[in-house]
């Protein structure tokens, strides 16, 4: 089973589960023999790569990076992102880590470019999907 992670657009993100092993999946995906489940991902091309076990896909004229560089979190900002992931504000991640808001938007900002990511929605799913935060699902 392989984790895919679609990015159809610079807010959102799709976790998805595939049968498929990894690199036959990426290979799939970029040569257009990939059939995405919905219908509204089906519209444009798509670029994907291979992150270990987890494949990352976004739309073909996307600009960001796929692979995320540089992708070594400290222990600060893996902090700084659970705080994103439990769905904190900057504030309420200063008060909680004991630090200026500033910094933490500092962090923040960090976390996004070494992620390769352009929001904070997109900095928690690649986290959880490489283990570097994790999410509560509330019902």
């Amino acid at each position: 089973m392989t984790r895919l992670i679609f990015f159809p657009d610079e807010a959102a993100c799709l976790f998805l589960d595939d049968e498929r092993p990894p690199a036959e999946l990426v290979e799939a995906i970029n040569t257009g023999d990939y059939q995405p489940p919905f219908p509204s991902l089906a519209t444009q091309p798509w670029r994907a790569a291979r992150l270990g076990g987890v494949v990352i896909a976004a739309p073909s004229l996307w600009s960001g990076p796929i692979l995320p560089h540089g992708s070594r979190l400290s222990t600060r900002e893996r902090q700084v992102l659970q705080g994103l992931a439990d769905g904190l504000t900057d504030k309420e991640i200063s008060l909680r880590l004991g630090m200026s808001r500033r910094m933490v938007s500092t962090y923040v900002e960090r976390i996004k470019k070494r992620l390769g990511v352009r929001t904070r929605e997109q900095s928690v799913g690649i986290g959880v999907a490489l283990g570097l935060c994790t999410v509560e699902w509330k019902e």
